[in-house]
């Protein structure tokens, strides 16, 4: 970005998007609130143009301007207090295209699971909480644009779609997936050495956190790990290597479906042993 101070021109575009409501709620006053107190002069510092959904679409619209804004712009702002569907539904669109985001949420918001163990600011809606929130987004602003590619739920449901689909059909194959789980396996670590933020080590570092040990054959218990994941029964994971015993210990985080979980693993062969929560 070429900039001439505070004063010259803005290359950078923001785009914010939270719930809305109608123009005297309560919710209308909390996002304008949050919005002229902490977004807007957080992301003028860092020479961002702001523009903001509801300044060029009305409540419950989505319109081409705001898709184009989603798709296009260097990085959006999204505020999932409450859980609006527009605003849910504008995040997707944003994830589809994989370009850097920042999530908010009031403190006391619930989730869904598809998006519990996504990196997430959660600020407390008064004076103090505003004034902490600043930093935390200010920081959270330069990490997202120094990725060189995002994380998000729709990327990793693509990437573990292709990956079952692909069949070790001969040795050669079956070395070079090998080895791209191994490579993927140390990059993590050093990610979590050195402080980097979007890989599955981290965020199994974030509750709730489970783990479980398996007694098997390491590849058939990567595989029916790797299902687990897909459909959606776990969340991101990691396997740590056998004991001298056999036992495999599995790592994984998100919300978990106890009797899923129990049905599908015993269903694939294995005695299926007790989950430890908080790991």
């Amino acid at each position: 970005m070429t900039a001439k101070g505070k004063a010259g021109p803005v290359e950078r575009r923001a785009f914010v998007i939270a719930p809305i409501g109608d123009a005297a709620s309560a919710i209308r006053r909390s996002t304008s609130g949050l919005l002229n107190s902490v977004i807007k002069p957080v992301l003028a510092d860092l020479l961002f143009g702001v523009s903001v959904a509801h300044e060029i679409s009305v409540p419950g619209s989505i319109t081409g301007q705001v898709i184009e804004r989603l798709v296009r712009d260097d990085i959006v702002i999204a505020d999932l207090s409450r859980l609006n569907p527009n605003v849910m539904y504008e995040l997707a669109v944003r994830h589809a295209v994989r370009r850097p985001v920042v999530i908010l949420a009031e403190e006391g918001t619930s989730l869904p699971f598809d998006l519990a163990t996504e990196r997430t600011i959660f600020y407390i809606n008064d004076f103090e909480g505003a004034e902490d929130l600043k930093s935390k987004l200010r920081q959270a602003v330069r990490e997202a644009l120094e990725e060189v590619e995002s994380d998000n739920p729709i990327y990793r449901a693509v990437t573990a779609n292709i990956m079952r689909e692909v069949k070790a059909v001969d040795d050669t194959q079956k070395y070079m997936l090998d080895k791209l789980e191994s490579i993927q396996s140390s990059i993590a670590q050093l990610e979590r050495r050195m402080g980097f933020s979007p890989s599955i080590a981290e965020r199994l570092d974030r509750k709730p956190g489970y783990s479980m040990q398996i007694k098997g054959e390491l590849e058939r218990i990567k595989s029916l790990t790797k299902k687990l994941f897909a459909d959606g029964i776990i969340g991101p994971w990691v396997a740590e290597p056998a004991s001298e015993d056999g036992v495999v210990t599995i790592k994984f985080a998100g919300n978990l479906d106890m009797g899923a979980l129990r049905a599908a693993v015993r269903e694939a062969g294995f005695e299926f042993d007790a989950v430890d929560v908080g790991v």
